[in-house]
Parts: C-alpha cells; structure tokens; sequence
C-alpha cells in the first residue's frame, strides 16, 4: 500500500508490484487517496492530513498500474468514527467508477462503523469488496475479556471463544452487505 506517498511515486511503485504479481497470476489492490484515523498499529492519521481520491486521476492511474482492485477515500476512515454523521461521498464514488475500467474492482477500507444503509449505497455505486477490520478485532478481544464464571480459561478455550466472536461478527456484516450464503 503506497497510499501515504505522493500521487507518482504511489503509480510508480504500484505498477512495479502488479508487473511482477501478474507474472506469477496474483491480483493486486492499491489505494488511492489517504483514509484518516487509526490502522493496525500504524500512527494516526489526522482527518486533516487524509485525502478524498480524486475521480480526475484515477483513469490514469489505473490504466498505467494495470491494477485489479481499487481502494477508494470518499469520506471514509480506519477505526472508529467519530460520533454523529457519517459522511460518504456517494457523486465520488459514482464519478470514480464511471473513469475506470469496469474490470477493475472497488475496495472500501475502513468498513467498521459504517450503518448498513451506508454500505448498501457503496454497493449500489459499484463497491465489491469491504473491508471490516475494527469491530472484528474488538470483538476477539472483548471475547479473552470475559471471565466464565471465575474459572481461568485454558488457551484452547481462549482461542475457541475468540474465533467465534469474531465469527459472530462476520455473518452479521455479510448479512449485512448481502453476501451471506452466497460463495
């Protein structure tokens, strides 16, 4: 991911990892634009240092990348979101999908949080891959929170109660995105 680096070297790099990637028939996604907030240990990132990706550059960027699948920032961020509206630039999205190729796919990172009506509407607008990471690590770790009834749990049964809370947590966002049941 070389969303953090100026426009050219995020192209240039990318390009190298998808020439080398489809040599050995591997997909690659890249992201354009920066999300705010928190990810995976990484430093935060300030709502006013984050970039919503812009519909003007990504035609070019994904027809000189070659590139499979497309991460996108239209308002959305990593971690939690601040309390009230959620805003999502729908007329980005749609003017994003409309420059690029329809054989490459749209990714939304930073998934957690976001209501169901707003994921439906990323969907609508041609979003295939959503990303929840968030809420799906906190329900592991609210899972090894949790006494059973003062016994100490064996690690066996840590790892079994953390897998199924975070499995809870999926079926509910396939639910949600419309892809329960189906492969």
């Amino acid at each position: 991911d070389f969303s953090a680096e100026e426009f050219d070297k995020n192209l240039k790099s990318t390009r190298e990892v998808v020439e080398k990637a489809h040599k050995m028939n591997v997909e690659v996604e890249a992201e354009v634009g920066r999300l705010g907030g928190y990810e995976d240990g990484g430093p935060v990132v300030k709502q006013a240092e984050a970039h919503l990706t812009d519909p003007q550059r990504v035609h070019h960027f994904v027809q000189q990348t070659g590139v499979d699948m497309l991460a996108v920032c239209i308002g959305n961020r990593h971690g939690h979101y601040p309390p009230g509206e959620v805003t999502l630039d729908l007329p980005r999205l749609q003017a994003i999908r409309a420059a690029i190729d329809p054989s490459c796919l749209l990714v939304l990172h930073g998934v957690s949080g976001l209501p169901g009506e707003k994921v439906q509407a990323c969907i609508k607008n041609g979003v295939c891959k959503l990303n929840v990471n968030t809420e799906v690590r906190e329900a592991y770790l609210r899972s090894q929170d949790s006494p059973v009834k003062g016994k100490r749990r064996d690690i066996l049964q840590r790892m079994d109660d953390g897998q199924k809370a975070m499995q809870n947590v999926i079926v509910e966002k396939m639910k949600m995105m419309g892809s329960a049941g189906r492969v």
